[in-house]
């Protein structure tokens, strides 16, 4: 759900809005920049993927695509191609404003394995390791070309791949059509983060992982506790080395962490 920008913050993607805090009009300068009202004003084009909580993406305005089963454990993963301009609030507080198109697949649950892309999420649907609903959703833009490339909400497979795929390119050329309106919405804002937890978030992540196997605790139980997606990819990095070693040394993983804690706590506290 993040983009590191430096040791002080991180892009969070932001609910919609259609005006930032203490703007007179769209036109009105925010700091130093304005808030950009047309294509040619902006001044970014990044593709990139979030992975969240289902709460979460309706806390952010995120679709939420199918009721399928999975419960908590559910995640929801938006493939986002998105073309901005960085806004600078009064309040110091930065924000992307522009358009973004966005693939959003509700999946029944997230494996440590699981990479954020449209094949691979449709392959492991195929399969059978996941069970996934998608649909096509755009903000800040609107037109009858726009408007004709929505799918309605399907299962992910293989074949519903294509239309997917298709989807996407036909609003990627639909942007700069004469019938296309565009109208600035806010996308993300730069949230500023415990520098400790930024400069140390894998040896954090590696510590509440081996923790939590210690304890019996499934990876399920962490994705629902936590929110920054880059904390939990490294969370999942350790369950998955964890097990890769377990399946080699044919031990049990819950024995193994104890014993990586016992050995750190004789090893560097009981001196």
């Amino acid at each position: 759900m993040f983009i590191d920008v430096d040791s002080q913050g991180a892009w969070e993607i932001a609910a919609e809005e259609t005006e930032p805090a203490g703007a007179v009009s769209r036109s009105a300068a925010i700091g130093e920049t304005k808030v950009p009202q047309s294509l040619d004003d902006l001044e970014q084009t990044v593709s990139r993927a979030y992975d969240m909580t289902l709460s979460k993406a309706v806390t952010m305005g995120i679709p939420v695509a199918g009721s399928m089963r999975g419960g908590d454990s559910r995640r929801v993963i938006v493939l986002e191609r998105a073309s901005f301009s960085v806004v600078e609030r009064p309040d110091g507080v930065s924000e992307q404003w522009g358009y973004a198109i966005r693939f959003c697949a509700t999946v029944n649950r997230r494996d440590a394995d699981l990479r954020l892309s449209l094949p691979f999420l449709a392959a492991s649907a195929e399969l059978g390791h996941i069970e996934a609903q998608w649909m096509l959703h755009v903000i800040g833009l609107a037109g009858t070309e726009i408007d004709a490339a929505s799918i309605t909400p399907t299962d992910l497979d293989v074949e519903t791949f294509v239309l997917a795929k298709q989807g996407l390119e036909r609003l990627i050329t639909a942007v700069r059509s004469e019938g296309t309106r565009f109208h600035a919405k806010r996308l993300a804002r730069l949230t500023v983060q415990n520098n400790a937890l930024s400069t140390y978030r894998t040896q954090v992540a590696s510590a509440i992982a081996i923790g939590a196997i210690a304890r019996g605790a499934r990876l399920e139980k962490l994705e629902r506790e936590f929110e920054d997606s880059m904390l939990l990819d490294h969370i999942r990095e350790t369950y998955a080395a964890i097990q890769a070693q377990c399946d080699e040394d044919r031990v049990d993983a819950q024995l193994l962490a104890k014993s990586i804690l016992d050995g750190a706590r004789q090893r560097y506290l009981l001196r």
